[in-house]
């Protein structure tokens, strides 16, 4: 199933050239989207709740090693992929992150930690290279899953060795309602 985007939408505050935050944008579709059983809208978390020390899912379709040790190649995996992640503290994350990559996080930041995937051959997973602008999700108890970041940045490679750093939507909701026409 293909669809076709009309307009890309970034947040006006972002800067590709100098980390300000805000790596979000919205996606116009040419045709409004009808829901399935397979196609449907998530729930936003409003930002009442900042879990820390919980687990969230991410879900993409990052790419991954195939080959020998001799010529391992990367390759875009067609399978959406699914995983576990641990949401860490502010504080947690600037240690690990350390002194200079720490001063790029902004308020609207969250950074989580790799847990374990559902995929039998992957262990110790977290977002990687493609997976940005995918959802990190969190259970709520009226919602299995509730949007509650997107995937901005890891300096980690291999991937799943360190945190990676999302851009929580919470903060960006007016400007989301604004953009599609709620507010």
């Amino acid at each position: 199933m293909y669809r076709t985007v009309q307009e890309i939408v970034p947040h006006p505050d972002f800067d590709a050239t100098r980390w300000t935050g805000h790596d979000l944008a919205l996606l116009r579709m040419r045709k409004a989207l009808n829901f399935t059983s397979n196609v449907q809208p998530i729930p936003v978390n409003d930002g009442s709740v900042v879990p820390v020390a919980r687990t969230a899912t991410i879900v993409g379709y990052d790419r991954f090693r195939t080959g020998d040790e001799s010529g391992l190649i990367w390759a875009w995996n067609p399978m959406l992929q699914m995983a576990n992640v641990s949401i860490l503290s502010s504080c947690e994350c600037q240690q690990r992150l350390g002194p200079i990559l720490s001063t790029y996080l902004t308020d609207a930041n969250i950074c989580t930690d790799s847990v374990k995937s559902t995929l039998p051959t992957i262990d110790g997973t977290s977002m990687c290279l493609a997976d940005s602008g995918a959802p990190l999700m969190i259970a709520t108890e009226l919602q299995p899953y509730t949007l509650f970041a997107i995937p901005s940045w890891t300096p980690w490679t291999p991937c799943g060795t360190g945190p990676s750093v999302h851009v929580r939507v919470a903060p960006h909701l007016d400007w989301i309602l604004t953009v599609i026409g709620v507010n």
